[in-house]
């Protein structure tokens, strides 16, 4: 919709002034067209009349060979006659002159002056081409003989003359009319229509806070503004009418609203039950609750009811019903599950009450509520569920556990049997490999644990890595039994596993005739289970030990050559530093450990061919810590842990992990470091073609004194010479 930024004032203004003007305009076309007309034509009159008259005179002229004469006659015409010009062929003397034609006569210039005819001249050609209304007469003796021509030319200086004066008199009589018709047409349309039209707006504007105008629209104007007054006179009253009952109405529905809102915000569904009937009506939120569209169960009744409730729960129901029938309860109340549409059991709490009884006392109708509990159900359950089992693993926790043994303390379920289990070198897994693989390692033992007992043996997580296992109605045999059954499903799943090994200390007693002390029993168990634990450290810690180099054989991008190639070249260097044997026998061990730690490193940034990120290579720096852990558990590395720890420490002290420099590091950590990057650099890798020893050498000279120890530089150097090969592996 275009709204216009101009008043009506502006437009009917404008409407009647173009409309003025335009008639105007077409009334002085046509009387220009008219006057012009006429004066044109009375030339032509005179025209004619003066060349019948110049032919007559001229003829007699001619046949009397008087050329003064008539060219006197033309003369006196041009002087006294508004002409252009007068030209007379004359074939008499011609013929004397041997011409075709004598042409004399007069004509007008351009400025006005009159002069004689020149027919060679072109500019007086030009004009008489141009001539206003050119008029020829042929003269013809009486014997009709061709005596000659005359030609006259008006000139258009009168009749532009009559134009003119007549245009002023007709302009100023339409700006006179145009005036007064303008002045007249404005007064009509302001009275008849621009002023009701600004007295209707007005009051149109005047409006109330609804909207709805104050005062009714007078009733004045031309026919159709009164029309048009009293029907937005009468829209107003009704308006007014209108908006009355719509308040009324809103108050209503918000009256509704509010009670349909707090029914909502409870969640409910509302119910009426016809008790001698079984007819039962309810609300949308009812049937929501189920899944249900309303028309979906409609009709409803008591035994269709029924149908939806979880079978169980129907005699729960029939039971607290008869109570509240009775008196006994003042209200019915029941938690009950119903049959959702889509297959799934909600909990509802079903709650009402007797509203109306007959003269005897007997329940006519009952109403009430259904609400949907199922969410409260389900934090209730997880609620157990914390308190009954371990997040991690699904076994039992330490709560229940302790629950059973009270719960058992009667002595009703002997002989019964108690096994506590701990998981071994937990500790250093999650300090080697991170939480997460201990986690893992966690959940495999519980799994196995699992697997090995009966659904109602109880199998619980009581500690980071200790389990227990209550097996009631057990004696020691079927006891004995369950701790082999574990250690063949420890044995078996390490055997089928490329996993870090399971080891797991089993220690197990029983009680078979009372008193029963179960704090005393699991006691006996828990000290037997450390008694097997140190019996299988040194087992545990070879099998750890042989699965991580495994691991580190797997990982590692050191080849046989390039081991070989190492040992040579650090032996070289150790007998040139006169070391002594255990720092020999140290380098020996970091030969094939040092880099260790790359067993605890994500394998995506070990095989990384591209430049490492600054996470990752924080990462990728903590192996290191990780080889000197690794080291420090198993005996046989124990002695190269901190050169393990240091082998990444720079001379100028900007290595890791401490940032240790000079003499703070280690001459064995310094050998190591020196003779793994000259073998790097001489030998292909993923990302790089091998240098050539004697590149490798002046590369390593250049960061003698940065990176690398000078003392130790200078022995390479004299270990290495370029034109020779280390060994020859």
């Amino acid at each position: 919709m275009i709204i216009s930024k101009y008043s009506l004032y502006t437009i009917l203004g404008s409407l009647v002034v173009a409309a003025v003007v335009a008639m105007m305009a077409v009334k002085s076309f046509v009387f220009y067209q008219s006057t012009r007309n006429t004066i044109i034509s009375n030339s032509k009159i005179h025209s004619t009349k003066t060349l019948e008259t110049l032919n007559r005179n001229v003829s007699n002229y001619i046949e009397s060979y008087s050329i003064h004469e008539y060219e006197k006659l033309i003369e006196n015409e041009m002087d006294y006659v508004d002409f252009s010009a007068i030209i007379v062929h004359d074939y008499l003397m011609g013929a004397i002159l041997g011409q075709e034609a004598y042409i004399s006569g007069k004509i007008q210039d351009r400025e006005g002056n009159i002069t004689e005819y020149d027919p060679a001249n072109k500019e007086m050609k030009n004009l008489l081409s141009e001539c206003f209304l050119p008029y020829q007469s042929e003269m013809i003796s009486a014997s009709g003989g061709k005596l000659g021509t005359v030609f006259i030319c008006n000139s258009g200086h009168t009749v532009e003359q009559e134009l003119k004066k007549n245009i002023k008199e007709s302009l100023l009589n339409t700006v006179i009319i145009s005036t007064i018709l303008i002045m007249l047409l404005f007064w009509t349309i302001h009275r008849i229509v621009l002023k009701p039209v600004s007295e209707m707006v007005a009051a149109l504007s005047d409006t109330d806070e609804n909207g709805i105008p104050i005062k009714m629209i007078s009733n004045r104007g031309a026919m159709e503004i009164k029309k048009l007054s009293q029907s937005m006179s009468n829209m107003i009253t009704t308006m007014k009418v209108s908006r009355q009952k719509l308040e009324q109405q809103h108050e209503l529905a918000l009256a509704e609203q509010k009670q349909r809102e707090i029914i909502w915000s409870t969640n409910v569904g509302t119910w009426e039950w016809y008790i001698s009937t079984g007819q039962v009506s309810c609300n949308t939120r009812w049937a929501e609750i189920l899944g249900y569209t309303l028309s979906e169960l409609e009709p409803l009744s008591r035994s269709k009811w029924l149908e939806l409730v979880y079978p169980e729960d129907v005699k729960q129901i029939n039971s607290r019903l008869e109570k509240h029938f009775s008196g006994e309860d003042p209200e019915y109340t029941c938690e009950v599950r119903m049959l959702h549409k889509e297959g799934h059991w909600v909990w509802v709490l079903d709650h009402g009450k007797v509203v109306e009884t007959d003269n005897d006392g007997e329940p006519i109708r009952m109403v009430g509520a259904h609400s949907d509990i199922t969410g409260r159900k389900k934090v209730e359950e997880q609620i157990l569920m914390m308190g009954m089992y371990d997040s991690l693993t699904g076994l039992y926790n330490r709560n229940y556990f302790e629950q059973e043994m009270r719960r058992l303390k009667d002595g009703r379920s002997l002989p019964i049997g108690v096994i506590v289990c701990d998981l071994n070198g937990l500790k250093l897994i999650n300090d080697t490999f991170g939480h997460v693989a201990g986690d893992e390692l966690i959940k495999r033992a519980a799994n196995l644990l699992k697997k090995v007992f009966r659904d109602g043996d109880v199998v619980a997580r009581i500690g980071g890595d200790e389990f227990v296992v209550l097996l009631p109605f057990s004696d020691e045999h079927a006891v004995t039994q369950g701790v082999g059954r574990i250690r063949q499903e420890v044995k078996q799943s390490n055997l089928s596993s490329s996993l870090l090994p399971v080891s797991i200390a089993v220690g197990y007693s029983v009680c078979a005739e009372k008193p029963l002390r179960l704090e005393s029993l699991f006691k006996r168990a828990d000290n037997n289970m450390y008694k097997d634990k140190r019996i299988q450290k040194e087992a545990f810690i070879q099998e750890l030990f042989r699965a991580i180099e495994k691991k580190l054989g797997r990982l590692s991008t050191t080849d046989n050559r390039k081991t070989c190639r190492l040992t040579d070249l650090v032996q070289k260097m150790s007998v040139l530093l006169e070391l002594e044997e255990r720092e020999k026998r140290d380098l020996e061990l970091l030969v094939k450990y040092y880099d260790i730690g790359n067993v605890g490193l994500p394998e995506a940034i070990l095989n990384k061919s591209e430049a490492l990120t600054d996470r990752e290579m924080t990462t990728m720096q903590k192996h290191t810590e990780i080889g000197y852990n690794l080291a420090r558990f198993f005996p046989e590395l124990y002695p190269i842990a901190d050169h393990i720890l240091m082998h990444h420490e720079r001379w100028d002290g900007r290595g890791y992990p401490f940032g240790k420099k000079e003499e703070q590091i280690s001459t064995v950590s310094g050998i190591i470091s020196i003779a793994v990057a000259y073998v790097a650099m001489t030998s292909d890798r993923s990302f790089c073609s091998a240098m050539s020893a004697e590149a490798a050498v002046d590369e390593i000279e250049r960061c003698s004194g940065t990176q690398f120890d000078p003392a130790l530089v200078e022995v390479l150097t004299n270990v290495i010479k370029p034109e020779e090969q280390i060994v020859s592996c």
